[in-house]
């Protein structure tokens, strides 16, 4: 069903970050992927539980050779974007889109802790002119995993000062911003998946298992959300601002334990998916849900485990999950833009079906009476996947490791022929 005209805009857009595209990040990532390169390669194998579920990877034979290739960890010029952003925003235009999500780098931005770089704000600024001049409305994150090496040997998010020192970046960036115009701001991206997987979980940096950090680093993140949003609304009354959260889609398992089972998905959803939400709800203009996974709860096991198409990830596909995370936000009472979604499709062949049918999800939401406000894409290239490296491959365009050109995949052509039909012709 076709949105239907209103006054107020609708986005459609793609999604990217600093690190994953620009190229030649010096930070804490860059660090850490120096010493566990060879580790990653060492233990990449089809059996390894690469999301959430077992022996999850169909295509191994495909991807066997780099995912065992210790350079494949590193990411050194990845797309190149640092130097080819120009030629990233006019793809987002040729498709009709009108909304761009990237991140600044905090390391380029702040390379010591006493010195600011006016030369690499410049080229933010000049980013974010740009994509107003051709009709496309910036989406910006002000950190998306990485930091400054510096704040990292200060104990990083964990340091008792790290709201201020984030404080300090946010009002330098933002003062620099053209702030007469409309901008989306993320302020931080998936704040309750970065301190879970970094603190609990322990693959991501700086890889502990430490409750009493994990709990330290939230109440840091909430209180760095909040300081930032005070400083972007004094600074650009036009800004609408959030943190972009990750939400998992918990399904009970339908069999004879499922009181127990529904209980435990909504255990999940509080403490997984809404925690952040809930202590920062007063400091959001919108909520910015990054949106992948689906998971099946059956006495305490997130499962993976039907019939239904896996990505090359081994994440389970179930595009209606969109809809299922949509409706619940609803309690919040305030406007949704989806942020992220998209699968990792190396042959995308699941990939113009996944849009489709995700879409197909949020509409179904619109007509409920939701209040959703836009779709971007993750990603618009394909890029460096963290700890996974370049094989998974997320993007509407691909992109040559030795030339750098981009070519546009068939799902880039599906998703621009949904865009046209669902753009009131007024825009």
């Amino acid at each position: 069903m076709p949105l239907k005209a209103k006054a107020r805009q609708f986005y459609w857009g793609v999604s990217t970050s600093a690190h994953q595209i620009e190229g030649d990040n010096y930070n804490d990532w860059a660090v850490w992927e120096e010493h566990n390169a060879k580790r990653l390669a060492g233990s990449a194998n089809a059996d390894k539980n690469y999301g959430n579920g077992r022996k999850l990877l169909p295509d191994w034979d495909l991807i066997r050779e780099i995912a065992k290739s210790p350079q494949n960890y590193i990411s050194g010029i990845a797309a190149d974007s640092w130097r080819l952003w120009k030629e990233d925003i006019d793809l987002v235009k040729s498709m009709g889109l009108n909304a761009y999500r990237f991140s600044i780098e905090w390391s380029r931005i702040q390379p010591e802790r006493n010195r600011f770089d006016d030369k690499a704000m410049s080229k933010y600024v000049a980013m974010v002119s740009y994509c107003h001049d051709n009709g496309i409305t910036p989406f910006i994150t002000l950190h998306h995993y990485t930091n400054p090496v510096w704040l990292a040997e200060m104990g990083g998010w964990e340091n008792p000062k790290v709201s201020e020192i984030f404080a300090a970046y946010v009002e330098y960036v933002v003062k620099r911003m053209p702030n007469d115009q409309q901008i989306y701001y993320a302020i931080i991206n998936e704040p309750n998946a970065y301190a879970l997987i970094g603190w609990i979980v322990g693959i991501w940096p700086p890889a502990k298992h430490n409750y009493l950090a994990y709990r330290k680093v939230k109440r840091n993140l909430v209180l760095s959300h909040k300081r930032a949003y005070s400083i972007i609304k004094a600074n650009n009354p036009l800004a609408q601002v959030s943190s972009a959260v990750n939400l998992v889609d918990y399904e009970p398992s339908a069999n004879l334990y499922k009181p127990i089972n529904r209980w435990l998905a909504k255990l999940a959803e509080r403490y997984t998916n809404e925690w952040f939400i809930d202590q920062t709800k007063d400091s959001l203009d919108y909520l910015a849900i990054n949106h992948y996974m689906h998971c099946v709860v059956n006495l305490g096991y997130f499962k993976n485990d039907r019939s239904e198409p896996k990505s090359d990830l081994g994440w389970f596909v179930y595009p209606q999950s969109l809809g299922n995370v949509i409706e619940e936000v609803q309690k919040y009472n305030k406007p949704v833009i989806i942020t992220e979604n998209g699968l990792a499709d190396a042959q995308d062949e699941l990939r113009p079906w996944y849009i489709a049918e995700s879409i197909k999800s949020l509409n179904e939401s619109i007509k409920k009476g939701y209040d959703v406000r836009g779709y971007l894409h993750w990603s618009l290239l394909d890029n460096f996947e963290w700890d996974k490296g370049y094989w998974p491959k997320f993007g509407l365009y691909s992109v040559d490791p030795s030339t750098q050109k981009r070519t546009k995949k068939r799902s880039a052509g599906l998703y621009m022929k949904i865009v046209r039909q669902q753009t009131p012709k007024d825009r």
